[in-house]
């Protein structure tokens, strides 16, 4: 099975209550805000701050 595939099937169970949530929704977006970050950095070839990324 892909992370994708399985992703979805967990975001349904968790939709019908049937299984608890790997990570909160806060954890979850601030492993978003990293990886954004990260990957601003790496076409940037340069740091990023994770304050320079919230305010875009």
């Amino acid at each position: 099975m892909k992370p994708l595939e399985i992703a979805v099937m967990g975001a349904g169970l968790i939709g019908r209550r049937d299984a608890t949530p790997l990570v909160s929704g806060r954890e979850g977006l601030a492993t978003l805000r990293v990886v954004e970050a990260m990957k601003r950095s790496a076409s940037a070839g340069k740091m990023i701050h994770l304050s320079e990324s919230l305010a875009t």
